[in-house]
């Protein structure tokens, strides 16, 4: 392997490390976000996730959704 294809995969690697984070980070707050509006309330009266709620708009499953 030559040096330029190591650079390259160490750039790609990170990016993808980057890429991993943010995604984490808005799940993060995503979840922050529904737990302190859910925060005292009835576990039938509690709203799914940003996350689900969309996904259930483009037509997954209740089921599917909360399992992504």
């Amino acid at each position: 392997m030559e040096f330029g294809s190591i650079v390259h995969a160490n750039h790609v690697a990170r990016y993808a490390d980057v890429g991993a984070a943010a995604v984490g980070l808005a799940s993060s707050s995503d979840h922050l976000i529904t737990g302190l509006s859910n925060f005292g309330k009835k576990a039938s009266e509690q709203k799914p996730t940003i996350t689900v709620q969309g996904l259930k708009q483009l037509g997954l499953s209740e089921q599917a959704a909360n399992y992504v």
